[in-house]
């Protein structure tokens, strides 16, 4: 296999387009498309910045598969001189490497320049990539809840199902009560439900809350994001019943 074919295979392992490898890279798509045509050898920086987005040391990303005496001597001219030469670019990219390694004075600073700016463009390439919840569409699969009386305090045992997911989510219930005098908010963040990797529920307890008028919400919060789903209004919790309109249906 070819450094360029190499290239090819890690980034299709990743999910990644030529369009995206080369942005995370400061390069052209192009550049990545000549890179892996075996066409062009990627330089220094670019080499240090894909084994670092591949999760690879540099001499696992150069190194390439010698083939065997008979394969070779049945490979198309063509194709064999084509292979040795991606086998010598990758010998001179090693002696770069080295040659780099013992640089001093402002080409070591340059190169430190490139590297600080190849980990920037992959860290903002990772975090593009993760998983992101889409405001525009629902948030929730299913909802219920129970509420329970205590004197004037009621217990909202609250559960649903998430319709979407993203890495490091978590969902904290709110329960909004308005009165005379202020509107008070209550939160809880919930739990995992057992045995189900979308379901999230928690017993909330909201004070003096019976009579008054409540409304249920959601927060959705993956890693750097805030997404929030109301999920019922005009909550109202009497003797022996309790009525609501719900919202999350409107969304789903």
């Amino acid at each position: 296999m070819t450094l360029g074919q190499r290239i090819q295979a890690l980034r299709k392992e990743k999910g990644l387009s030529q369009e995206a490898l080369g942005e995370a890279l400061g390069v052209s798509r192009q550049a990545v498309s000549q890179w892996e045509a075996d066409a062009s050898l990627p330089e220094l920086d670019k080499l240090v910045g894909l084994s670092r987005l591949f999760g690879l040391p540099l001499g696992d990303l150069l190194q390439l598969e010698e083939p065997t005496p008979q394969a070779a001597s049945a490979e198309d001219p063509a194709r064999l001189q084509k292979r040795r030469l991606a086998h010598g670019l990758s010998a001179a990219a090693a002696l770069l490497l080295a040659a780099a390694l013992v640089w001093t004075g402002t080409g070591l600073v340059r190169t430190s320049e490139r590297l600080a700016q190849a980990e920037a463009r992959l860290t903002a390439l990772e975090a593009a990539a993760a998983p992101r919840l889409d405001p525009a569409a629902p948030l929730v699969a299913t909802f219920d809840f129970e509420a329970t009386r205590y004197g004037n305090d009621v217990n909202f045992a609250l559960s649903l199902t998430a319709a979407q997911q993203a890495e490091g989510m978590t969902v904290t219930f709110q329960a909004t009560r308005a009165s005379d005098a202020a509107v008070n908010t209550v939160s809880k963040a919930a739990a995992r439900s057992p045995g189900s990797s979308t379901g999230y529920s928690t017993v909330l307890h909201v004070p003096d809350c019976f009579g008054s008028v409540t409304t249920l919400t959601a927060v959705f919060e993956p890693d750097g994001q805030r997404c929030t789903q109301a999920l019922a209004r005009n909550v109202s919790v009497g003797e022996n019943s309790a009525s609501w309109e719900p919202l999350w249906q409107a969304q789903g």
